[in-house]
C-alpha cells in the first residue's frame, strides 16, 4: 500500500506540515503551537536564577544612611543583608496588617509588572 501524500496551504505549511489522504488526518496542526508544546518548560526568570524557591531579585532605590544601617546590623548580628531586609520587610506587613485589621489583598493582574 503507497501513500499518497498532499500539500495543502501556504509555503511554510507546506514546509512544515504534511497531510496523508488517511481521513483521520485530517485536521490541520499550527506547526507553532505543536513547537510550543513541545519545548521544555521554560527555565526560571533571570531574577530568580540561582536562587531559593521563593525568593527573588528586586532592585530598589532607598536612603543611602538607611542601607548602610541596616548592613552594619547584618555585620553585628553576623547576618546576611538580605535577612535584615526580610525581617524589616516582614515586620512591616506585619505590622501594617495588625494597623489595618486585614491581611492586604493581592492586587489585580494588570497592576502586576510584565502584565500584558
Amino acid at each position: 500500500m503507497s501513500k499518497k501524500r498532499i500539500i495543502e496551504g501556504d509555503f511554510f505549511s507546506a514546509m512544515t506540515t504534511v497531510a496523508t489522504t488517511n481521513p483521520e488526518n485530517t485536521e490541520k496542526k499550527n506547526p507553532i503551537a505543536t513547537l510550543r508544546e513541545s519545548q521544555p518548560p521554560a527555565a526560571r526568570r533571570s531574577t530568580e536564577m540561582g536562587l531559593q524557591d521563593g525568593f527573588t531579585r528586586v532592585t530598589i532605590i532607598a536612603d543611602k544612611n538607611l542601607i548602610e544601617k541596616c548592613r552594619d546590623i547584618a555585620y553585628w548580628e553576623r547576618l546576611r543583608d538580605l535577612d535584615v531586609y526580610n525581617q524589616a520587610l516582614r515586620e512591616f506587613v506585619e505590622r501594617y496588617e495588625r494597623n489595618h485589621n486585614k491581611s492586604v489583598e493581592p492586587r489585580p493582574d494588570l497592576a502586576r509588572r510584565g502584565a500584558r
